[in-house]
Parts: structure tokens; C-alpha cells; sequence
């Protein structure tokens, strides 16, 4: 795939004026000044094909919040969106990505919304082709582990990279924050195994369990609990249900006096939440009244809703024709339907206050669902007078705890069947409240009944809170002294343990799942990153040999080098050589050696074999490098991408000398130069430097127009007299103008650079000067001034083509 041509639109620096830029060449060649948009051109490209830049991605590394909305152009203007048309396989087809909401994005092929995926383009790390300065050093100044997931996606190994670190991650979430379940069983566990610690059989287990992390053995584990049993209870218990029936018998005999504490112990845990339903219902039903008064205020229709829905869902299943849905006979004339329809218009606002209050119901009977589940889950059973009298013979020594006690556990149960009762009473009203609306002289008592009920409610809300919260307190007074008097028999107390954990044996296996799913995912990611260090290998001698070559194109003959990737776990080392001694190459290659290095890993990538892409983009790649390395990219890396990859090579630079070097080096091929002229709140003037005769040819053209015309070809003039300079001097003195001096000089500003070139006349000399005050921009705000007409502007451009035609500069 190459470029063709680029529009850029809103897009970082670029602003509302989309001019197309052609890039049908081979070598397309951008110079300007730093600021005036280059890097927002390059990010452009980038953005197009992967919907994100490397910098982006960078920086919200560092603050998210500082580099959001960042895509679209400052100054605003819409839609910000980049097209390319693209030659591919020899079909020209145009890419385009719009930005959304939330700075999401839509891809367009050919103008149709659609996936890039369609027409099986799928850029993926492996194969970037855009290299960015600034991103040159990001596989080097990295974390080992942050480098290796880098140069594995480098590779193409991002897929696996993926699956190791989601495979890492859920391990870690699953290990710190387990299920509700593995929680909870474990802490049923270990409360047992503090009283199985003092069983000989389940000493060892108990040991296990009461560990810092507990150890299950589940097989282990439920034959010692079966040995327990048969301790306690003298009977065979070769399986859980025999030792359970033999624990409960042995329990009965021994325990006779001990109390089941579930019936009168609280679930404390459950008062936040039954204080927050209690507000959440009381809020319910307020939406409940409000919707029947907007119900009854829309009375207007005489017909009843249930009729209206009728009508309407006929009307929706049969949308044109006679048919009727319900009757299946074609009673469904335009006349009826016309009626239906009046007849829905005119009851759409009732329509529309019935699914209100539907919802609203709706929401109110979960509320109350859910406050009847939560009073429920408090706990606290009803007493027999049997429980009753257990109680007093546990208590017998001192009653004074137990009278105390049981009033205020009454008191909480009659303040519980209260409230239960009024949150039946509004759950039936709730169930019935929309079919009594239907009658229209139950509207009133309908009305009075929602807020009767509401009330109801609100008035018991706060008591039975409190009354839930004064039993907890009471409770946490009582059992410790209960406890104290049922748990005083080691005996029995050792019984329960060993019969409680045998039947959290659905616990042990949930434990048993939860470690095994550990160790299965750890074993897991052991594959998985062997498999990455084996393709790794078998890359790095391939693919590391690619980045080796290229260093070394940069550093020709250097006694100090890259030598080899090495992988390990989670890490990937970069080693160099000084004089054939090994030593990290982050850490002791000189600032220049690691751009080279960076450059070669991106030009490893953007050269894969099976890229898509059959473009290169470079922006200015040579920072922080010196002269010697700047000719070695430009005579032989250049060269290489173009003749040995056959890529389309896009070089963006601040430096004047590169490109005029690489427009020097490659007269030969299809060659493309472009200045950033300015930079403005609209975005960057880019000019494409055409050849020196098509330019003559156009403003000749131009000369011969109307006014506007004209004024274009006198301008033309001006940059034609410049390229004639610079031209001139490179062809005669060899080297192009000197840098920095004249990287951005006029073409008043160059005419001294002219006289100095060998060959050139006095007379040429005064009559360039001439030409390019004629044409001087200055001139053109003057009071007075007027756009010269032909014969004016003739001289000037006969004059530059007799010494364009001298010097061959054209044929």
C-alpha cells in the first residue's frame, strides 16, 4: 500500500482549510522550521491507520486528563477527520477517520462507514510505519519487562504479550480478592479448625489451616475428619452422611441441654442495608403517588387502557393493508384505522402516564422485595415454649440475663411482624392499583390509598430500625454469657466442630477449585511465556540480526556496537560491544548510538515482510545525531528502504541540508519536495517545490489570465527566482546553499548567494535584482499599487528563462 494524496481537517495543527496534499512519489521530502506543523502531519498518517498516536499514548501514561481532546484542532472546527487515497495492489481506494464523541472514531472506506478490517487491513504493532523522533529511545529507556512487551509486539508477538499479561493480571485479581464464596468458606474453616486443633486425627489439619495462607488437602483432609467421627461416636463413619447421622445421635445423648443459638442470634451485618431499602421504598412509593395523580389528571380518553395498548400493538403488527392481527379478517379499513388512530392520539398522554406508573410500580415492588429479603436475612426464628424452657434450664443459676433478654426479643418481633404486614399490604395495593384506575369513581380512593400506605410505612420506618439496631445491641449484651453456658461441654463443642466442616465439604471443594485454578493459571502463564521466549528466540536470530544490520549501516566501522537482544522472564537485555567487551547498551551507548539503535528497531518493524504497508514515514530521524550518521541515513538507509523494500519513503526535517541532500542523492527516482511556507491559526501553508520548467510553464499560463491570475503568476516570479538560486548553486558550486544561513532566506535574501556562484555576470547579476523586486510581496500593500498586466510581467519571465536555459537548468 502507498500513498497517493492526503487531507488533513481540524486535526492538531491542521485547521478547517483541507487542502490535498499529493504524494504520488517514491521520495516525498518535507522541510519547515520546527512549530509549523510537521509532527501534526505525521501524526495524521499515523492516526488514520491505527486511530491513536504513540505520543498519545505516552502522555496519558503520564495525565490522562492533560492530553484529552488533543486530536481535534484547538481553534475548533468540524468535522476532524483525515483522508488518504491509497494505491493498493493497483486499486486506488480512499481511507478516511472521523473523530467522535468521546474522542472515539469511525472509519470510512470509499465514503462508506466500515472497518478497515473489510477490505483486510489490520495495522498491528508489528508492522508501524510511522517513526517519530521523539519516540525513537522508547524500547531503550523502559522497564526490563515494559521493553520486552515492547520488542515482543516489535516482533509480532503482541497476541501472546496480551494473553501472558491478562493471564497475570486476572491471577493476581483473583489471588487478592477472591470470590465471596472462597472467602467466606474460608472462614468457616478456620473457625472449626481451632477446636479441631485439639482432636488428635485433625491436629495436622488444623495446623494447615490456621496457617498464614490455609493449605487444603482435601482428600487428606476428609478422611481425618471421618477418623474424628469415629473417635466421638465409637461408630464405623466410613462416609460423610454415616458420620454425620452418628455425630447427631452421639450429640443428642450428650448435649441434651444445649440450645440452637440461630434462633434468637441477629445477622448484624444486614442493618445498613435494611436502613438504606427503608429509604429506598419510602422513595418508591412517593413515585408510585405521583404517577397515579398523573394518571388520574390525564382522565381525558374514555376508553380503557387496556383497550389502547390493544389497538396500539394492532396497529404496529399490521402496517398497511385491511388485515385485522387479532380477527384475521380484513375489518382494518382506512376508515377504522384513521379512528384507531385519532383515538390513540388523543389518549397518548394517558398512554404515557400508565407505563409511568407501570415503571414506577415495577420499581417499587423490588424495593420492597428486596427490604423483605434483607428483615429476613437479620435472622432470629420464633420461639416454642419448649425453646423457651430450654432456655430457663440453661439459665437456672442466675435468670436475670434471660428475663431481661426476652422482652426485648418479643418487642423485636412484634416491631418485625408490623412492618412485614404493612409491606404486604402495600405490595398488594401495588398489584392491584393500575386495574383500579379503569373505574373512574375509584380514582379518588386509589389516590388516598397511595398516600395512606406511604405514610404507613414512613411512620414505621425509623421504629423499626431502631427496634432492629436495640436487639443487636441487646444480643451483643446476652451471647456472651449464652455462649459461655452452651459451649461449656469440650465435648459437644468438638462434636459440632468435626459435624460442621463435614458439611462444609461443598466449602473444602470450592477452596479445592480455587486453588487448582491458581496453579492451573500459573502454569498456564509458564507456557505461555516459554512460548514467547521460544518464538523470541527464534525471531531475535532472524529479526535481531535485521536490527543488527541496520545499526550497522548507521555505524559503519565503529569499534563500539550493538551487538544482540536477549531474552529472559519478563525482561528483554540490549547488548553492545566496546572492542569486544559486552556491556548494557541502555546504559552505555552514547545518545547518538542509541537513536541509531531505536531508528533500526522501528525500521525492523516498518520493513516486516508481511506489512501492509509499502510506505515508510520518518519524522526527523536524525536528532542528536552527527554528521556522520546523518549521511550514513541518508546515502544508505534511504536507499536501502527504497531498493532492497521497495517502500515509499516520507521524510519530514527542520534541517534544510537534509533534504536538499536527499533531493541531490536520488535525482533519478520520483521525487517529491514540499515547504512549510507558514504557520497560521488555519494550520501550515505547504507548497510542493515543482520542477523549475513546470513552474516557468505556469506562470507563463497565469500571466495571460484575468487580474487574480495574474497576481499569482508575479508571486510565482518570486519563489521561481529563489528555486533559480538554489538550483543553480548546487548544480555549479557542488553542495547546496549553505545551512543554516540560507535554510530559510528570501529570494532578496539569497541574491548575494547568487553572485557568488563561478559564471554568473554582472548584468545577470542587476537584472535578477530586478525581477525580484518586481516581485517583492512589499510592494503589493503600497498605496497605489495594481496588479501588472502582461506586458509587464513578460520581461520578467523571459528574463529568468534565458538564464534558466543558460545554465541548463532547463531544456
Amino acid at each position: 500500500m502507498r500513498l497517493v494524496n492526503l487531507t488533513v481537517r481540524n486535526f492538531r495543527g491542521f485547521g478547517n482549510t483541507a487542502e490535498t496534499i499529493s504524494l504520488d512519489g517514491d521520495v516525498l521530502l518535507f522541510y519547515g522550521p520546527n512549530g509549523f506543523g510537521k509532527t501534526s502531519l505525521a501524526e495524521a498518517i499515523e492516526w488514520l491507520f491505527y486511530g491513536i498516536t504513540k505520543r498519545r499514548q505516552q502522555g496519558e501514561s503520564y495525565s490522562r486528563s492533560e492530553y484529552a481532546n488533543s486530536f481535534a484542532n484547538v481553534h475548533g472546527g468540524s468535522p476532524t477527520e483525515v483522508s488518504a487515497t491509497v494505491d493498493w495492489g493497483g486499486r486506488h481506494i480512499v481511507l478516511s477517520r472521523r473523530l467522535t464523541q468521546a474522542e472515539a472514531s469511525e472509519t470510512f472506506v470509499d465514503g462508506t462507514r466500515i472497518s478497515f478490517s473489510s477490505i483486510n487491513l489490520n495495522p498491528i504493532e508489528a508492522v508501524y510505519p510511522v517513526i517519530a523522533q521523539h519516540g525513537l529511545q522508547t524500547f531503550v529507556h523502559s522497564k526490563p519487562k515494559d521493553r520486552r512487551d515492547a520488542i515482543c509486539a516489535a516482533l509480532g508477538l503482541d497476541e501472546l504479550t496480551t494473553l501472558k499479561n491478562a493471564l497475570d493480571s486476572a491471577r493476581s485479581s483473583f489471588q487478592r480478592t477472591p470470590p465471596r464464596s472462597v472467602s467466606d468458606a474460608r472462614q468457616e474453616l478456620v473457625a472449626n479448625a481451632r477446636t479441631l486443633s485439639q482432636i488428635t486425627e485433625t491436629q495436622e489439619l488444623a495446623r494447615r489451616w490456621l496457617s498464614t495462607t490455609l493449605q487444603l488437602r482435601i482428600d487428606i483432609d476428609r478422611q481425618a475428619l471421618l477418623g474424628a467421627a469415629r473417635t466421638l461416636t465409637g461408630a464405623a463413619c466410613t462416609n460423610s452422611d454415616d458420620a454425620l447421622a452418628s455425630l447427631r445421635e452421639r450429640r443428642q445423648l450428650a448435649s441434651r441441654s444445649v440450645f440452637d443459638a440461630d434462633k434468637i442470634k441477629p445477622n448484624h451485618s444486614t442493618l445498613p442495608a435494611i436502613k438504606t431499602e427503608f429509604e429506598a421504598v419510602k422513595v418508591r412509593l412517593t413515585d408510585v403517588e405521583r404517577a397515579i395523580a398523573a394518571v388520574v389528571a390525564s382522565m381525558a380518553s374514555a376508553y380503557k387502557s387496556a383497550f389502547l395498548e390493544l389497538w396500539k400493538k394492532g396497529l404496529e403488527l399490521s402496517p398497511s393493508g385491511d388485515e385485522c392481527p387479532m380477527c384475521e379478517e380484513n375489518t382494518l379499513n382506512s376508515t377504522k384505522r384513521t379512528e384507531l388512530e385519532k383515538r390513540l392520539a388523543d389518549s397518548a398522554d394517558r398512554i404515557a402516564k400508565n407505563e409511568a406508573l407501570t415503571t414506577a410500580v415495577i420499581a417499587a415492588k423490588a424495593r420492597i422485595a428486596s427490604l423483605t429479603s434483607h428483615i429476613g436475612e437479620f435472622g432470629v426464628g420464633e420461639l416454642t415454649t419448649d425453646d423457651v424452657e430450654q432456655l430457663r434450664k440453661l439459665f437456672a443459676i442466675d435468670l436475670q440475663p434471660l428475663d431481661s433478654f426476652l422482652p426485648e426479643l418479643e418487642a423485636f418481633r412484634t416491631a418485625r411482624i408490623d412492618v412485614l404486614q404493612k409491606l404486604k399490604v402495600a405490595e398488594a395495593f401495588l398489584n392491584s392499583c393500575a386495574a383500579q384506575l379503569e373505574a373512574p369513581d375509584a380514582m379518588p380512593l386509589v389516590v388516598e390509598q397511595a398516600a395512606r400506605i406511604k405514610d404507613a410505612l414512613t411512620s414505621v420506618a425509623e421504629p423499626s430500625v431502631q427496634a432492629l439496631h436495640a436487639y443487636s445491641e441487646h444480643w451483643c449484651t446476652f451471647e456472651p454469657r449464652f455462649s459461655a453456658l452452651i459451649s461449656s461441654d469440650e465435648f459437644v463443642a468438638r462434636i459440632d466442630a468435626v459435624g460442621k466442616t463435614l458439611r462444609a465439604e461443598p466449602m473444602m471443594r470450592v477452596l479445592d477449585r480455587y486453588d487448582k485454578v491458581l496453579e492451573e493459571t500459573q502454569e498456564l502463564i509458564r507456557s505461555v511465556e516459554a512460548e514467547m521466549q521460544r518464538r523470541q528466540a527464534s525471531l531475535l536470530s532472524t529479526r535481531g540480526a535485521e536490527v543488527k544490520g541496520l545499526y550497522d549501516r548507521l555505524n559503519r566501522g565503529a569499534d563500539v556496537v550493538f551487538e544482540s537482544m536477549e531474552p529472559g522472564t519478563d525482561s528483554m537485555k540490549l547488548n553492545a560491544k566496546s572492542f569486544g567487551t559486552r556491556m548494557s547498551a541502555a546504559a552505555n551507548l552514547s545518545e547518538c548510538q542509541l537513536n541509531c539503535l531505536g531508528l533500526a528497531m522501528w525500521l525492523m518493524r516498518a520493513t516486516t515482510p508481511s506489512s501492509p504497508f509499502g510506505f515508510v514515514l520518518l519524522d526527523d530521524p536524525v536528532q542528536s545525531m552527527d554528521d556522520d550518521h546523518t549521511e550514513a541515513f541518508i546515502s544508505d538507509i534511504v536507499p536501502h528502504l527504497l531498493d532492497d523494500h521497495g517502500k515509499q519513503v516520507i521524510v519530514l526535517s527542520h534541517v534544510k541540508r537534509i533534504t536538499e541532500r536527499l533531493r541531490e542523492l536520488n535525482p533519478a527516482r520520483r521525487l517529491k519536495v514540499f515547504h512549510y511556507d507558514s504557520y497560521a491559526r488555519g494550520g501550515p501553508a505547504i507548497t510542493e517545490q515543482i520542477a523549475l520548467q513546470k513552474l516557468l510553464t505556469e506562470i507563463r499560463g497565469a500571466a495571460r489570465g484575468n487580474e487574480e491570475n495574474r497576481a499569482y503568476s508575479v508571486d510565482r516570479i518570486r519563489i521561481l527566482s529563489e528555486r533559480l538560486i538554489r538550483e543553480l548553486h548546487l548544480q555549479v558550486m557542488g553542495v547546496p546553499a549553505p545551512s543554516p544561513q540560507y535554510d530559510r532566506a528570501t529570494a532578496k535574501e539569497l541574491l548575494p548567494l547568487f553572485q557568488s556562484i563561478t559564471g554568473t555576470t554582472p548584468q545577470e547579476h542587476v537584472s535578477l535584482r530586478d525581477t525580484i523586486s518586481f516581485s517583492d510581496p512589499a510592494h503589493h500593500t503600497e498605496v497605489g499599487y495594481s496588479v501588472p498586466v502582461l506586458s509587464n510581467i513578460q520581461p520578467h519571465i523571459d528574463r529568468l528563462e534565458t538564464i534558466l536555459r543558460k545554465y541548463r537548468l532547463i531544456s
